[in-house]
């Protein structure tokens, strides 16, 4: 046999007065919210990363006009 616990939890919603039925009721989400996150930058690493790439073509443009 198998002993399922009935554990009940209730959830307290927001409640709202509707006076076209003069009475209140739950107030819901009309739609779910995606969680919004911001975008760190880090902008140094950006710096960095810029001058790798920058000194690689260099040092690549100066090796193609030196070579023969």
């Amino acid at each position: 046999m198998k002993n399922k616990s009935k554990n009940k939890i209730e959830i307290q919603l927001p409640m709202k007065f509707n006076p076209g039925l003069s009475k209140f009721e739950p107030e819901l989400p009309l739609r779910k919210s995606r969680k919004k996150f911001k975008l760190k930058i880090n902008w140094v690493l950006w710096l960095i990363l810029l001058i790798g790439i920058f000194s690689i073509g260099y040092t690549i443009i100066i090796l193609m006009i030196n070579y023969k």
